[in-house]
């Protein structure tokens, strides 16, 4: 939808082999019709946020854009494709065969830090994480005080610079410590005080950042009402 006296920008994304390229775009508003020739030279390579790179190696790996933009590739298909015709054949394979079990969010993200790790192993990380769904699987009680752990595995040979952080206004994110040594553990913590009225599934929004990238968590986690005991015990136990 074009407003009246607004303006709109246009980008073409072709794909095909390499050379001169010409055409012509149809541009259809309302009544109205117009034709529109271009002409370029398609080059090997790929349109990654605000770049184009032929390879992987000639990204930025500063931009703070490069692991959404390349997420989207990722859904998109064209990541492994890209990867494929590049050389990166074993790495497109596995990740073509990651993204056929469909994952969330955050086994995206890890996918395509798996991917930058192969060209910037010192700024993005490989990495397991373990014991999420132990930690949402344990229920808790409104009003009273929780832990929840779980541990971040370091697969690579640098250390990076980790932190945890919560975006739920009853859970207090902690690691126990704030560098994540090679090939070592990360231990994080969230201390959890869901409120006296809360009840049911509750998601527990986290962020992960370690190194370069950074891993959108959401934990469900089950809040259940005090029982007369347990509201009891706190009333002597202040």
């Amino acid at each position: 939808m074009l407003a009246g006296g607004a303006r709109i920008g246009l980008e073409l994304v072709a794909q095909g082999a390499t050379g001169p390229r010409r055409g012509v775009i149809h541009l259809r508003s309302g009544g109205h019709s117009a034709d529109i020739p271009w002409r370029a030279t398609a080059r090997a390579g790929l349109p990654v946020g605000g770049q184009y790179a032929a390879r992987l190696e000639d990204l930025d790996m500063l931009r703070r854009d490069l692991v959404p933009a390349l997420e989207a590739l990722l859904v998109a298909g064209s990541l492994p494709r890209w990867l494929r015709a590049t050389g990166r054949r074993p790495l497109a394979i596995e990740l073509e065969r990651a993204m056929a079990q469909k994952p969330d969010e955050l086994g995206r993200r890890l996918l395509v830090g798996r991917a930058l790790h192969a060209v910037a192993p010192e700024r993005f990380p490989l990495l397991r994480l373990r014991g999420l769904d132990d930690a949402a699987a344990r229920p808790l009680v409104a009003g009273q005080f929780a832990h929840l752990i779980f541990e971040v595995e370091n697969l690579g040979a640098h250390s990076y610079v980790a932190a945890l952080t919560s975006h739920c206004p009853w859970a207090r994110a902690a690691t126990h410590a704030n560098l994540l040594p090679p090939l070592g553990l990360l231990r994080a913590t969230l201390q959890l005080a869901p409120p006296d009225a809360l009840q049911g599934r509750q998601p527990v929004p986290l962020t992960l950042s370690v190194g370069g990238l950074e891993l959108p968590l959401v934990l469900p986690v089950s809040v259940e009402r005090q029982r007369w005991w347990q509201r009891l015990g706190r009333l002597f136990g202040g």
